[in-house]
């Protein structure tokens, strides 16, 4: 049985500026088909009964600190003893997941990866390793020159940048620290560093997360980003009053999906869209 695209999901919104899957088409050729194939059979299991035999993605974590402090993130886990990887435990774990068929890997996503020394190594790792889909999560304020580079020599597919704001007054309410500046031009020199090297790679996803705090910048951060990244996605505020009492296993999250211009949203009344679909006021 054929799988079918996932449906759209109510706690995000799309704008694509570019084809994602044309993009990493291109660049990978057949085996990004088939892992994407895979993938979407996978995620519509309950349709397709296909449960792959071993995990299609990694989640993989280098260092449990941040060096924010945004207001809608669950941090309990950045707290306390600092915890980090090894390499030779990251490469035994990426080489053990490859053979295994893994084709993605999602690094960062619940702490601040460039706060970990040898975040480079970890990226050459994966790319000699045979990872397909890397996917590097990240809030941006550290990435230097020396990363931004990485980023497009080791072809890392997908950068997916959280900033949650079009102003520095804004940025500094819900981010905790005063880095937007900074941000913008980290962002603008990466956009230059694939220009340069006449790269695609890595497609660029930028993150909002719609709050009381930031819903009034939704347009003005539409209008300084758009066909500048891949694109943005718009995502609703999710409280974690009492996380800490559930049950593990009472709760599903969806998986991320990949967008490409035909199911992206279209409208220039952006703020009331959302303001309606998210319900959230001023």
């Amino acid at each position: 049985m054929a799988a079918e695209k996932r449906a759209s999901v109510d706690y995000t919104r799309t704008f694509s500026y570019v084809d994602v899957d044309a993009i990493l088409t291109d660049e990978f050729g057949e085996a990004w088909t088939d892992y994407r194939r895979q993938y979407l059979a996978s995620i519509n299991y309950d349709k397709t009964g296909d449960i792959p035999a071993a995990p299609l993605t990694l989640d993989l974590e280098l260092v449990n600190k941040c060096n924010l402090r945004c207001t809608m993130c669950f941090g309990d886990h950045h707290k306390g003893t600092r915890h980090s990887l090894d390499l030779d435990q990251i490469r035994a774990t990426i080489h053990e997941f490859v053979v295994s068929g893994g084709k993605c890997i999602q690094v960062g996503m619940g702490s601040e990866l460039l706060l970990y020394e040898n975040v480079i190594d970890v990226l050459r790792i994966a790319r000699e390793e045979g990872v397909l889909d890397i996917w590097v999560f990240t809030n941006g304020v550290l990435m230097d020159q020396a990363f931004l580079y990485a980023l497009v020599k080791y072809r890392v597919a997908r950068l997916n940048v959280s900033f949650d704001a079009a102003t520095r007054e804004t940025y500094h309410k819900v981010r905790g620290q005063d880095h937007f500046d900074l941000l913008e031009r980290n962002i603008d020199t990466l956009i230059a560093t694939k220009a340069q090297a006449n790269s695609t790679l890595p497609v660029i996803r930028l993150t909002f997360v719609v709050q009381q705090q930031n819903l009034h910048e939704v347009d003005m951060f539409v209008e300084r980003w758009k066909n500048k990244v891949g694109y943005i996605d718009f995502q609703r505020y999710v409280s974690y009053e009492g996380l800490k009492d559930l049950p593990w296993g009472s709760q599903s999250i969806d998986a991320p999906s990949v967008p490409s211009p035909g199911n992206s949203y279209r409208s220039e009344e952006h703020t009331s869209e959302l303001q309606s679909r998210f319900g959230i006021s001023y």
